[in-house]
């Protein structure tokens, strides 16, 4: 197992730099990053630029996934949800940000607790 050492938000590109040179000198197969909002929240947008924060994030769902088809690797992205109503189960349109996440992943797991359980 192996660590990048990104603390606070980080620029996608230098990320996915570690990540090419990780699944190259380590062979990595297998690469989690948590968490996309974290990540994305210090990002600076151009001036004049009709981006935000959602954008940024289509943006770099869009990196990591063309990074997991060349390379040939898994990329488990861990995109918290947004606020729901307390007591409400979650499921696909609680991800925060827009639909991209779920729509480029292969597989999407959904963890909830309940206070007694956890599904």
């Amino acid at each position: 197992m192996y660590s990048m050492k990104f603390h606070g938000g980080s620029d996608v590109d230098d990320v996915i730099d570690a990540m090419e040179y990780s699944a190259y000198v380590h062979d990595v197969v297998h690469i989690i990053l948590d968490n996309m909002q974290f990540m994305i929240s210090r990002q600076a947008t151009p001036k004049g630029s009709s981006y935000d924060k959602f954008d940024m994030q289509d943006v770099a769902i869009e990196k990591f996934r063309k990074f997991a088809t060349q390379h040939n690797v898994r990329v488990t992205l861990v995109v918290h949800p947004r606020k729901e109503e307390v007591g409400s189960k979650l499921g696909i349109s609680s991800f925060y940000g827009s639909a991209k996440a779920t729509q480029e992943a292969d597989t999407v797991l959904i963890f909830q607790s309940d206070g007694k359980r956890k599904f």
